[in-house]
């Protein structure tokens, strides 16, 4: 964000912020938030001269939607068996009571 001449040959390369983070994301393949700068401006240089860059992109959003999309299956599978839990429960404790 600090360095014009970066921000530049981005705008040329009609990069913007979300794109790059993405990119950076897709580059950071131990996930913790770094790389180094070589690896980037390798990466970088090759998918601007590589055609398939646009199918990379859409490949990695759909494999990290269909990541979320399992994470929130679970979720909701662990709450509906928490709820189920909870409603046999009250049920059993109705029974008693009548």
């Amino acid at each position: 964000r600090k360095d014009p001449e970066f921000q530049s040959r981005l705008r040329v390369m009609d990069i913007d912020e979300s794109d790059l983070r993405q990119f950076f994301d897709m580059i950071d393949s131990t996930g913790e938030g770094e790389i180094e700068s070589s690896e980037f401006i390798a990466a970088l240089s090759r998918w601007v001269h590589d055609s398939k860059t646009a199918p990379r992109f859409v490949k990695y959003n759909v494999l990290r939607s269909l990541q979320m999309q399992e994470e929130l299956y679970e979720t909701v599978h662990e709450q509906f068996e928490m709820l189920s839990s909870r409603l046999d429960y009250s049920d059993y404790a109705l029974e008693s009571i009548l």
